[in-house]
């Protein structure tokens, strides 16, 4: 597991950390100790989530792509080994925001259905 989050770099810190704000949103909003609706400021953290793991996917692709035709080159590896490992170590970002926006999507719909049921 950790060297999922080592493949990721940096970015699945800044993934974690908004995955975990939304969380805390979704918390305070099911708690009921919300004054006001939260959904559209979780909605957007969750976005959010989902933008920085693609983003981070795409980053993780350029970099191997300046990366893959010196290794080709130098005859170390087979080129179709390199492209599956790299694109398995890049999609791991993204893997990560979807799954925890997924829980963090559930949890505010929860939210949202119980702060418009009437008590």
């Amino acid at each position: 597991m950790s060297q999922f989050f080592t493949d990721g770099g940096p970015w699945m810190i800044i993934i974690s950390a908004l995955a975990f704000s939304a969380l805390v949103l979704n918390i305070v909003q099911l708690s009921g100790k919300a004054r006001r609706d939260l959904t559209p400021v979780i909605t957007g953290t969750i976005a959010a989530t989902v933008l920085v793991g693609v983003c981070a996917t795409g980053a993780g692709l350029i970099q191997a792509g300046l990366v893959i035709p010196r290794l080709v080159e130098s005859g170390e590896v087979e080129p179709l080994g390199v492209i599956v490992k790299v694109v398995q170590i890049s999609l791991g970002p993204t893997v990560l925001a979807s799954l925890l926006s997924a829980v963090n999507a559930v949890l505010g719909g929860l939210g949202r259905t119980l702060r418009a049921r009437p008590a």
